[in-house]
């Protein structure tokens, strides 16, 4: 399915829970109209990977996220959160990249912490998105 509207916080890998309704775009066909959404990171191997491999954080994407997440599994989130120290042990990943994960993963904590704060307060960010792949949404009248 694909859904529109303000959605500057949506990456791949998200899990995105979205309220708003059905419409008919003449030129992309059915979507769903965004009015609101709310983020969860991905919990599975497979959601983090991909999560990750967006390029969302510095120092990682697609060959170092599958590396991480084949060393850490379902963990690698609260490790690289909690224990960055740890990210050391992963082939490939010496003091040079574990710097650059850490300064990532703190900018776009602080990112989503601000987004988060601002809808919270009903502005809306002037950024447009159109994404793919949801895990729910709910019809909202």
């Amino acid at each position: 399915m694909t859904a529109c509207g303000l959605l500057s916080t949506v990456h791949q890998g998200n899990i995105v829970q979205a309220t708003g309704c059905w419409v008919q775009h003449p030129k992309f066909g059915r979507q769903f109209s965004v009015d609101s959404y709310s983020i969860s990171l991905p919990s599975s191997a497979v959601g983090i990977e991909k999560y990750l491999a967006s390029g969302l954080i510095k120092g990682i994407g697609p060959t170092y996220a599958q590396r991480l997440v084949s060393f850490f599994g379902t963990r690698t989130l609260e490790v690289i959160d909690k224990t960055p120290e740890q990210l050391a042990s992963v082939p490939g990943i010496g003091p040079k990249r574990q710097k650059e994960i850490i300064a990532g993963w703190a900018q776009q904590k602080e990112v989503a912490h601000i987004m988060v704060f601002l809808q919270e307060k009903e502005y809306r960010v002037r950024m447009r998105s159109r994404f793919t792949k949801h895990t729910s949404n709910r019809r909202s009248n």
